[in-house]
């Protein structure tokens, strides 16, 4: 087998490797669901991702930008030591082993992700055919149970489903970056498997009947429609007005009831547990979550805490991704992933001044949005990856050394 000898002859053979394996990852994910208790595929598969994706990088004699290699080294190793010292010296209990090692995983996984695009190891058409075949893989992981009446849900009485998935939250966002995608290409171009894919995915949506996915897929539709509105001539406006009432007519059930069992799950939290906040319902009760782990980090090693962080101790925990990261990995670590996301926005919203579209930007501020809100992303490996493809296949272009044509319009 020749797959990894000479490169240079076989570069769309290791392309195609790697571009399957990611297309298979709603598959491995959903399967991992399925053995959970009894084995752990999934770290193994997203471990093979890494040394495929390294791999290529080396077989193409990739000399790596000094600068981000040494930052690289320096985050994994900043986080190796906060989690020894609150662990070992300090005695507290973490929250699990894996979370710090998922968090390197995504991190290595973008490094080595924007390194392929930035030497044209792997292209932006391989981010979208990841992206487009992932959706479905997914929709066909997804709705096949659904159809066979398998699957688990998630709320009492049989409220939300999620196949067999693990994580509803994970699961969210992974639903949710893939329907931002679907929502993009259709912008890029209308064509009925397009409209097809992003209906499916949207339709999954409200089966998980989660907040963040059915207002988050709701929106991304909305923001659609009014682009394609606003920047196109009558007969496309006509065709998208049209396409939008005959979707909504043939799903309209579906959609108000998914609507109507969380706006019931809302006004019953609210109530019945927080007290009538309306701030406290949609956060699910996360802010209160951040009152006592200010309580838990004023307690002892306050300093060392509030710069270094507490090493992802087990009482800290908020579940908002930038909370959580202050609590997690101090002042120092918040203020490298708020510059990171500030550079990564500025990159992505530089894509508009190039082509005029400003819907990537859009969405963007859709998965800060959703980190903020919900959550579980950087700090999860199946969200992570995700979050690593979505937002690298959103500033591709620009890494394709300035060429800004999309080859798929």
């Amino acid at each position: 087998m020749n797959l990894f000898i000479d490169l240079k002859n076989n570069k769309f053979n290791i392309q195609l490797l790697f571009i399957t394996l990611c297309s298979l990852l709603p598959f491995v994910d959903s399967i991992n669901g399925v053995l959970s208790g009894h084995a752990s595929i999934g770290s193994v598969y997203k471990i093979l991702l890494l040394a495929v994706l390294g791999l290529s990088l080396i077989l193409s004699k990739v000399k790596p930008n000094h600068i981000k290699l040494k930052v690289l080294a320096i985050l994994v190793l900043y986080i190796t030591i906060i989690v020894l010292c609150n662990s070992k010296v300090f005695g507290d209990s973490i929250l699990s082993n894996s979370i710090p090692i998922k968090m390197i995983f995504n991190i290595v996984f973008f490094f080595l992700l924007s390194e392929a695009l930035v030497n044209n190891v792997l292209s932006k058409q391989s981010l979208f055919m990841i992206l487009n075949n992932s959706s479905w893989v997914f929709i066909v992981c997804f709705l096949i149970p659904y159809i066979l009446g398998l699957g688990n849900t998630i709320y009492a009485h049989g409220m939300g489903y999620k196949a067999f998935f693990i994580s509803q939250n994970e699961l969210s966002f992974v639903l949710l970056a893939l329907c931002l995608f679907a929502a993009y290409e259709l912008h890029v171009k209308i064509t009925v498997v397009r409209v097809i894919q992003l209906v499916l995915l949207a339709m999954c949506g409200f089966l998980i009947n989660t907040k963040s996915t059915i207002f988050g897929c709701l929106l991304a539709i909305v923001i659609l429609v009014f682009e394609k509105i606003k920047k196109s001539d009558l007969r496309i406006k006509l065709i998208t007005l049209g396409v939008v009432l005959v979707f909504a007519f043939i799903f309209k059930n579906l959609l108000f009831s998914s609507i109507g069992s969380v706006i019931s799950r809302f006004t019953s939290l609210k109530s019945n547990y927080y007290n009538g906040s309306i701030l406290t319902a949609i956060l699910s009760g996360r802010n209160l979550y951040i009152q006592s782990a200010w309580t838990y980090l004023v307690k002892k090693h306050f300093i060392f805490r509030l710069i270094f962080g507490n090493g992802f101790c087990t009482k800290y925990l908020v579940e908002m991704d930038f909370v959580d990261m202050f609590f997690f990995m101090g002042i120092i670590g918040e203020a490298i992933f708020i510059y990171f996301m500030y550079r990564l926005g500025k990159n992505i919203y530089k894509m508009k001044e190039q082509d005029g579209c400003r819907i990537r930007f859009l969405y963007f501020c859709i998965v800060l949005a959703f980190m903020f809100i919900t959550g579980h992303v950087i700090f999860m490996a199946m969200s992570g990856t995700y979050f690593v493809l979505f937002c690298c296949y959103l500033i591709s272009n620009q890494m394709d050394q300035g060429d800004t044509e999309d080859v798929r319009a």
